[in-house]
């Protein structure tokens, strides 16, 4: 586990203001697990994209 979450990591820091989230109580359906994590992360990519116009 270790070794992917690493691999991940690096992988989220090529790209331009990409983040690594880790939820320790979600599985697959991260939706229906962790939506507050889900509902952070649409609203972080809204502000994002607002910065850009």
């Amino acid at each position: 586990m270790k070794f992917r979450l690493h691999r991940w990591i690096q992988f989220v820091e090529t790209v331009p203001k990409g983040r690594f989230l880790y939820s320790a109580n979600a599985g697959h359906f991260i939706h229906r697990d962790d939506p507050e994590l889900v509902l952070w992360g649409i609203k972080m990519a809204l502000q994002s994209d607002a910065g850009r116009k």
